[in-house]
């Protein structure tokens, strides 16, 4: 079920998704956090030094907010339903390129 490596870019680009989609679902720490190391890039120890807490408390924070991530769309499958839309949205463009 969890099964996510951090650093790579495709997974770090689906957990950017997921927060852009699932995030109000998240506490607010979580949310912060997330977005700080995911979309501001910044390291757990720049974090740390805003958040006011250890680094280790900003992992934690940033795992349980992948985690509840996940298991959002495990149940409710956004993801895959706004990828099938936009796939059938290309389609069409590209059918009505020649009108």
């Amino acid at each position: 079920m969890f099964d996510f490596d951090v650093a790579s870019g495709a997974e770090r680009y689906k957990i950017a998704r997921f927060l852009d989609v699932y995030g109000g679902l998240l506490t607010e720490a979580q949310k912060e956090a997330l977005s700080l190391y995911f979309n501001e890039d910044l390291s757990l120890g720049e974090i740390s030094d805003i958040k006011g807490i250890s680094r280790q408390g900003v992992r934690s924070c940033i795992m349980q907010g992948i985690r509840a991530l996940v298991r959002a769309d495990e149940k409710l499958g956004f993801i895959e339903i706004i990828d099938k839309y936009e796939k059938e949205i290309e389609t069409l463009k590209r059918g009505n390129n020649g009108i």
